[in-house]
């Protein structure tokens, strides 16, 4: 049996009335909101279409109208670069993910890191290295730091 205590403000603990231990009670809806936030890549994109307003193409985009582009190479990033045959214009298509060689793998790693695995831990299950792990990790953390600042928390 355990007991509810509030250790800081708006910070809840349930202690262990055997052994003393606590664990920080989380919010579900907070780790389903930032699971939902970096899976976004996942989801099917949005077509690219002709940037110029006042094109034909405007509004077909490049999967269901293939015929009304030309493929132009790609990206120094590696992204689709497009050429409009109505106005010539040149356009590509900016991923999230665009630079990461695996992609897929942001949602284990969340997974992994959310449920309190070493960074080690994450690496081994994921079967990538630590600087991977980190590099996956950091932009989470920025984000959180900018919260942080912006809510006054240290």
């Amino acid at each position: 049996m355990g007991r509810l205590s509030l250790t800081k403000p708006r910070e809840k603990s349930l202690a262990c009335m055997k052994c003393g231990s606590s664990l920080y009670l989380k919010s579900n809806q907070a780790v389903w909101d930032e699971l939902q936030r970096i899976s976004r890549y996942l989801e099917p994109a949005a077509q690219s279409s002709c940037p110029a307003p006042d094109c034909e193409n405007s509004s077909q985009g490049v999967i269901s109208a293939p015929w009304a582009y030309y493929t132009d190479g790609k990206t120094p990033w590696g992204s689709q670069r497009w050429k409009c045959r109505c106005c010539g214009k040149r356009f590509s298509a900016k991923r999230p993910t665009t630079g990461q060689k695996k992609p897929h793998e942001n949602r284990l790693v969340f997974k992994l890191l959310v449920n309190k695995n070493s960074i080690r831990s994450i690496a081994r299950v994921a079967e990538i290295s630590p600087k991977a792990v980190y590099d996956k990790i950091d932009p989470a953390s920025q984000t959180a730091s900018l919260l942080c600042h912006y809510w006054g928390a240290a």
